[in-house]
């Protein structure tokens, strides 16, 4: 079975990614001029998360425990 991830953000909103990227999404793409609002067009991020990505992070976390 495959691990793989992906979310859509809207592109303003800043603190979301910030938030995705701590968890180890990475930036996959971006939609411009996605979807309409409040009387503008607005573009949409792409973020995806490898299985590979994911173990790394999780090994590197446990070794950062077990050294505290």
């Amino acid at each position: 079975m495959r691990f793989r991830p992906a979310l859509q953000v809207d592109a303003d909103h800043v603190k979301a990614i910030a938030s995705y990227e701590r968890l180890g999404f990475k930036l996959e793409g971006r939609l411009r001029e996605d979807w309409y609002r409040r009387g503008q067009f607005a573009d949409t991020v792409v973020m995806g998360l490898l299985a590979r990505e994911w173990k790394q992070r999780t090994v590197a976390q446990e070794t950062t425990s077990r050294i505290k």
